[in-house]
């Protein structure tokens, strides 16, 4: 029989993983900030956290998009359930969307749940899912995403009426 005390060094260790995963997933996706600087003004860096072992699926937003990706984080509420962990779980297969500007800042996208980390701050939103939809919409438009890993997807995220 497990002691408690087993129990929480085991979450201790999940959540150091998960910090440790969500900070790999921000430098992976900030590594072209530098060049993105040097060039022609582009919109924020979107990477789909759906593979391990091979490159994932990563776009560019748009003006216009990013416009509609700052009025979905505006409108998203306070979520105090996540202070001092990430959004983003420690599991295969599909884990969430990063989307990383030029300046370094960051947001991390899985289900309802919206981490915003700008400089040195880190706060957590909460919607209803659409920032992560309207993501992964923006992600079938620039061809990122074909059908069947967007089918994937909507089948393995929280909530989803078929997920296993």
């Amino acid at each position: 029989m497990k002691k408690s005390s087993d129990v929480i060094k085991v979450q201790a260790i999940l959540s150091i993983c998960g910090a440790a995963m969500l900070g790999l997933a921000f430098l992976a996706c900030a590594s072209g900030s530098a060049a993105a600087q040097t060039g022609a003004a582009t919109g924020p860096k979107v990477t789909v956290l759906i593979y391990s072992g091979r490159p994932n699926p990563t776009f560019t937003l748009n003006a216009s998009q990013e416009g509609r990706l700052q009025q979905l984080i505006a409108a998203a509420r306070q979520d105090t359930g996540y202070e001092g962990k990430t959004v983003l779980p420690s599991i295969l297969g599909y884990n969430g969307i990063v989307v990383i500007w030029s300046t370094g800042n960051g947001r991390a996208v899985y289900g309802n749940h919206i981490e915003v980390r700008e400089r040195e701050a880190t706060r957590f939103l909460a919607d209803n899912g659409e920032l992560e939809e309207f993501l992964l919409s923006a992600a079938m438009e620039s061809r990122a995403l074909d059908a069947e890993q967007l089918r994937f997807i909507r089948t393995k995220r929280p909530g989803s009426t078929t997920a296993q």
